[in-house]
């Protein structure tokens, strides 16, 4: 169902018009009309749900001095875009962190993954340099190799953010300490060996 017609909270059938039960908005399949058994995706933007302004900009007159939404020209405007600057109805309006942006520019960030609050996931270097400079020490024939790489992965991404969840270089520190040791003794090694 695209552009949903909300009307008192419901969303109404594209077929019949009939309200749909809330209880089948937002879900995985498809669900069906009890009025006119028509199958209905409806997927409704948070703002449906938002106590207190369901009523604010729900009305579908818009008189001449109101700026209306971008998306839906027949509802009033309640923000602007913080991205854009387009005026966006309660519908239209998704709030980002400490901004409210419009669903184009949400799906324009979550495609560049330029908002900070959009990403899902990160590769956690400081966990790989960590493993790469302890878990070859089981077989220390290995650790020429693997010491400077995790040496490698810890300067590289030292400034990388390091997970959406906030932590702490430690692990960094650590895969620096003991590869650096590693290659300390493996200098040692080769120097007396080929003195």
């Amino acid at each position: 169902m695209n552009g949903p017609d909300v009307n008192h909270g419901f969303v109404r059938c594209t077929n019949c018009g009939y309200p749909q039960p809330g209880d089948t908005y937002n879900g995985s399949g498809f669900s069906v009309c009890p009025h006119c058994g028509s199958k209905l995706a409806i997927n409704a933007f948070p703002a449906l749900y938002r106590a207190g302004r369901s009523a604010v900009g729900m009305e579908t007159e818009v008189s001449e001095d109101t700026a209306t939404c971008f998306y839906h020209p027949s509802r009033p405007a309640v923000v602007p875009c913080g991205s854009c600057g387009r005026y966006l109805c309660v519908l239209c309006e998704v709030d980002l962190g400490k901004e409210t942006i419009c669903p184009n520019c949400m799906d324009l960030a979550a495609r560049s993954e330029d908002a900070h609050e959009l990403v899902s996931s990160r590769t956690l270097y400081d966990t790989i340099a960590l493993a790469v400079a302890v878990v070859p020490m089981l077989f220390f024939f290995v650790t020429p190799v693997t010491a400077p790489l995790s040496l490698y992965v810890t300067v590289r991404h030292w400034r990388t953010p390091l997970s959406i969840l906030s932590r702490s270089r430690v692990r960094f520190v650590l895969a620096f300490l003991i590869a650096g040791i590693q290659v300390l003794a493996w200098s040692a090694f080769l120097v007396k060996v080929l003195a």
